[in-house]
């Protein structure tokens, strides 16, 4: 949690990028995905750099443990999500079981690790896909999917779409009518 001063809503230096995040979300503009991304970055880091005027714990509070573990997690994740390493791996560099591990992102996420995981690696997928000229199946390869239907299959599951139509704006193709 960020501990942020209460500004009158003329002085909330905040608000005009909740706004821009909220009209980017509403209007679903070409590229809205990478702006809302931009937007969020944005919001995040003034956030950080307003904090210590939250109170005066705010800069002296130490992060607890379980806080420590979860960023532990999460950074192992960055590094390694594109190896698919079982979760035991994630575990034991953390020093704790997979069913400690598993409790802790469930009580603090809100979702098991293997979701951490698998939204890092959708996330990274969505990247590639609207930011970069490779194929789909350059993309499959870079994120560790030895098979490009595999890969194609994860990520219509996770993402509610395949690869390509992701790629061409957002909007599912229709399905093609059969002749009978």
């Amino acid at each position: 949690m960020i501990a942020l001063p209460h500004w009158r809503e003329d002085e909330d230096p905040l608000l005009p990028l909740c706004r821009a995040l909220s009209e980017e979300y509403h209007n679903r503009a070409r590229e809205h995905v990478a702006c809302s991304m931009s937007l969020l970055l944005a919001l995040f880091v003034q956030a950080l750099r307003h904090e210590h005027l939250g109170g005066d714990d705010a800069q002296h509070r130490v992060p607890s443990r379980r806080s420590q573990q979860l960023t532990a997690f999460r950074e192992l994740v960055d590094m390694h999500f594109r190896e698919h390493r079982p979760l035991n791996a994630y575990a034991s560099d953390l020093g704790m079981t997979v069913a400690t591990l598993g409790r802790l992102c469930q009580e603090h996420l809100g979702m098991t690790p293997m979701n951490v995981i698998n939204a890092r690696m959708v996330l990274e997928a969505k990247r590639g896909l609207g930011h970069s000229d490779l194929s789909v199946k350059g993309i499959a390869h870079e994120l560790g999917f030895v098979d490009v239907g595999y890969f194609s299959r994860f990520f219509r599951k996770h993402a509610g779409m395949s690869p390509s139509d992701f790629r061409g704006g957002g909007k599912p193709r229709p399905a093609l009518a059969r002749c009978s």
